[in-house]
């Protein structure tokens, strides 16, 4: 299939827009009863399975003859001519490759051929229409979510969308549902060949499934998307629902997310979590190898051979007696970073405005095609509000910190920080050995910590207690986040205190100090966002802060945060001590 942004009856933009304001989550009470039928397929075909951390659900169906082309405005194909076995066995091998642990679950008709289906993957026939072969997509989907068959968290990928890296590391991130976007003008944003759906108690990612195939229903009584592509549910309907369904409209990044149908929905990067593999395109094997899921497109799905051999070879390193095992950090080589607008200035003029921050957007996107930011070897990285170039960018490549973020290698909102978190591993490595406990005061969900505590393997350090403070609940306006919740603090204290040298304390800076405060510090990040509670935990922590001994500010370089700086300043100058200012944004002091 070739995919062209050509839109003559209807621009790309206004047709999305459509989408979106067609939304809906009422589905037609024989539609429902339909996916509740086909759901109790799925619960028959995994009834005896043992349980598995996570799922893999890939939808095949042979087209009749009369229907194997296609000839929309912008999408020509004859599915005739591709060896979708091929693609097929490829497609199981890497699923089961890269996720051994993970059950893989094959959809297809009730009379199509399935011999060449591995013994392993589960199989589920469903009584579907292969004329209408994407709404029947939709609807198998749907009828998955709706069973108890989803019982773990679940990818669902296109036939010829090959794992190339265990995607159970994908639900570190926080969401119920994650699509895939790119930024090509003419193109729909959202893409639905891989779709994340994660298992929790509230069952939101069942919800968002239902207001997916109930938009893909309303668009198919829609005159303005007939005019453009006929019959919908054949072709391109699928993928309009989609990005209707999680509201694609305007720019998209990597941070946004939205709440829809009671779903926490992400947007997450083709280029990462879906690269598309064109024809007659040339890639660095060092490139396509970061990637999540490799993906045919197009007349590239004759290039089958070619991929699977890069694939298995990258398998059998990843899978060897003398290579890295499924889960370890040891398959990758460097830290890509990320560029997001995350700074909360971005609201505020000159970025007051979705289309300034578009178009900022687009010229540091230039910039950083330009200098190859953010690859290896480039010597240029777009990171942490800044743009450096002629660099080493050693750090991105260190064996250690790479193994210590490995958990978070698909969090972009880390990776956008990358640089700041490096600089607290360092710093924290160079107290290891002073006399005096750690502190972390503003700790949020603690995935910092976690960085920082693997880089210095803090947990296997007897005699110190590293201490992490932060009000979990109800923070000030300008320090509340995404994951601030009555569910945070029992959270962050699962994931150290049952290390033994870990303390986390709730409560507001510095009152919640009464409840535990290190005699000694040797190491301690200071991160409120707030200027009063921030100068009130210094006061206290600088007398106990032993010579050598270091402060990272995490706000004293930002604008937004000037309060906290010039009191910070104050401090120190009335003290005659100096903090040297980083272009991260972060504030270094080292008692002497």
């Amino acid at each position: 299939m070739s995919e062209t942004a050509k839109q003559p009856m209807h621009s790309m933009d206004a047709l999305i827009r459509h989408a979106a304001e067609s939304a809906t989550d009422s589905l037609a009470f024989d539609v429902a009863a339909r996916v509740a039928e086909l759901a109790g397929r799925f619960e028959a075909a995994c009834a005896d399975l043992p349980a598995a951390p996570l799922a893999l659900v890939i939808f095949h169906l042979k087209l009749p003859e009369e229907h194997r082309r296609i000839d929309y405005v912008d999408i020509k194909a004859d599915q005739g001519n591709i060896d979708y076995v091929s693609v097929l066995r490829h497609t199981f091998a890497m699923a089961r490759g890269f996720n051994p642990d993970a059950r893989i679950i094959y959809i297809t008709g009730e009379g199509d051929d399935t011999s060449f289906v591995p013994a392993d993957i589960v199989t589920v026939r469903l009584p579907l229409k292969p004329q209408w072969l994407m709404y029947e997509r939709v609807v198998a989907m749907a009828a998955y979510m709706q069973s108890a068959a989803f019982a773990q968290n679940t990818v669902f990928l296109d036939s010829d969308a090959f794992c190339n890296w265990p995607l159970g590391k994908v639900f570190q991130l926080s969401f119920d549902v994650a699509v895939t976007f790119r930024d090509q003008p003419g193109l729909m944003p959202v893409n639905e060949g891989v779709i994340f759906a994660a298992h929790r108690p509230n069952g939101a990612a069942r919800h968002f499934f239902t207001r997916y195939l109930a938009t893909y229903e309303a668009l198919c009584r829609s005159k303005t998307v007939a005019d453009i592509y006929g019959d919908i549910r054949r072709w391109r309907g699928g993928q309009l629902a989609l990005n209707g369904a999680s509201a694609a409209v305007g720019t998209l990044s990597e941070i946004d997310q939205r709440m829809l149908s009671g779903a926490l929905v992400r947007y997450l990067p083709c280029d990462d979590y879906n690269f598309f593999i064109r024809d007659n395109e040339t890639y660095q094997l060092d490139v396509l190898q970061r990637k999540y899921i490799l993906h045919l497109k197009g007349p590239a799905k004759g290039s089958v051979p070619a991929v699977s051999r890069f694939q298995q070879q990258r398998l059998q390193q990843w899978l060897g007696p003398n290579g890295p095992q499924p889960g370890s950090a040891a398959g990758a080589a460097f830290v890509k970073p990320v560029f997001a607008l995350i700074n909360k200035e971005y609201n505020k003029p000159p970025f007051g405005t979705k289309e300034s921050q578009q178009r900022f957007g687009g010229l540091m996107q230039s910039a950083m095609q330009m200098l190859g930011a953010n690859q290896p070897g480039s010597g240029a990285a777009a990171v942490d509000d800044m743009v450096v170039w002629f660099r080493n960018l050693g750090f991105l490549q260190q064996p250690d910190f790479i193994a210590a973020f490995e958990p978070y290698l698909g969090d972009n909102t880390l990776r956008a920080r990358i640089w700041r978190i490096y600089m607290l591993c360092w710093a924290a490595k160079s107290c290891l050995g002073l006399a005096g406990d750690f502190m972390d005061v503003g700790c949020y969900d603690g995935k910092t910590v976690d960085v920082m505590e693997r880089y210095c393997n803090f947990r296997a350090t007897a005699g110190k207690t590293w201490w992490l403070y932060d009000m979990f609940e109800n923070p000030p306006d300008e320090a509340r986040k995404v994951s601030h919740g009555p569910q945070l603090f029992d959270r962050v204290r699962g994931m150290f205190e049952p290390f033994g040298n870990f303390r986390v304390i709730k409560g507001a800076v510095p009152d919640s100090f009464a409840q535990g405060l290190p005699g000694k510090v040797a190491f301690a990040q200071l991160d409120l966002n707030v200027a009063a509670p921030e100068l009130a935990a210094l006061e206290i922590i600088y007398e106990r802060m032993v010579p050598g001994g270091m402060i990272v500010f995490d706000d004293f370089g930002f604008r937004r945060y000037r309060d906290s700086h010039d009191a910070e300043m104050g401090f120190f100058r009335a003290r005659g001590d100096v903090v040297w200012e980083s272009p991260t944004g972060q504030g270094l002091f080292i008692k002497r």
